[in-house]
């Protein structure tokens, strides 16, 4: 029990390194937790390090929704399937994306049927 009572002690507004004098600015965000399945505008304008494409903001920001898994995952806009496969990544600008989300196979299979056995990645433009 007491170090229960010391480790709460410890996450005071005082002092971690994000609140340390010498952190950088923008620790917070680079500490932030961030869904796994999406990616929204706000987190592509804190991390996105000047990414022009669809494709460059996931590369560096979920790298994992582009490994193999048998297959490729299907390319939405909108909900529109693009031809291409993940290479239509490449001709969404980033000024365009509102949301990008993962959504897996099963759940994919069961909003736009058979044929996603790697997954959708889903874009939402606009706004």
């Amino acid at each position: 029990m007491l170090i229960l009572s010391i480790a709460a002690c410890g996450g005071g507004a005082g002092g971690g390194p994000a609140n340390s004098p010498d952190a950088p600015a923008n620790a917070e965000a680079e500490t932030r937790s961030y869904p796994r399945n999406r990616i929204s505008r706000a987190e592509i304008m804190e991390r996105g390090d000047n990414a022009s494409t669809a494709m460059e903001v996931v590369r560096r920001l979920r790298p994992a929704w582009l490994l193999a898994r048998g297959a490729d995952p299907v390319v939405y806009v909108d909900n529109v399937r693009r031809p291409g496969g993940v290479d239509a990544l490449f001709n969404v600008p980033v000024g365009q994306i509102r949301l990008l989300e993962f959504i897996g196979a099963a759940d994919a299979t069961t909003r736009w049927g058979t044929g996603h056995t790697g997954g959708v990645i889903q874009i939402v433009t606009g706004g």
